[in-house]
């Protein structure tokens, strides 16, 4: 995917297509420039904006958005995404089609289970839950959540001694 130069600011789609995961950047700006991604589950006849908006801090020039799903495997469906800014002018990447589900999106039939393999937690009133499908696709879920909660996967291969490749699936 190539990048959109929006009056000298470089905004970078970034995708993970083993995490099944898009996050936005933009670099050389000033403060107050903003990045957000949007997505669509239509092929871009409608789509969420503003996702993850962020905007360049103080003296920083540069500034990411949180990572943001490609697909949404409970509904059998991924998503377009693209990047986009605000830098005096606001401007978007081309959208992008993952090919990270085909096997378990687009409608396919949904994976036998819905296993938790361990107990689910509480925090400040929260319920997080872990759940796995037949196919071994992960997903966390909140109960009770309020605006701002953030849910995340940490990957391990070495029984949680390490977090290769970072963490925040």
């Amino acid at each position: 995917m190539p990048d959109k130069v929006i009056n000298g600011r470089v905004l970078r789609l970034h995708a993970s297509d083993p995490d099944g995961m898009a996050w936005a950047s933009i670099d050389n700006g000033v403060p107050g420039d903003a990045v957000w991604l949007d997505r669509s589950w239509d092929g871009g006849a409608t789509w969420e904006g503003l996702l993850g908006k962020a905007s360049i801090p103080g003296s920083w020039t540069g500034t990411r958005t949180l990572m943001y799903n490609l697909t949404d495997p409970a509904h059998h469906r991924r998503g377009l995404v693209r990047a986009c800014g605000d830098a005096q002018g606001v401007g978007c990447t081309a959208w992008i089609y993952p090919d990270v589900c085909d096997s378990a999106c687009d409608r396919s039939a949904p994976a036998a289970g819905d296993s938790q393999p361990v107990a689910p937690t509480t925090l400040f009133g929260r319920t997080i839950r872990l759940h796995f499908d037949g196919r071994g696709l992960a997903w966390a879920g909140i109960e009770a959540g309020g605006a701002g909660d953030e849910i995340w996967l940490d990957r391990s291969w070495d029984a949680g001694a390490s977090w290769p490749d970072g963490s925040s699936l």
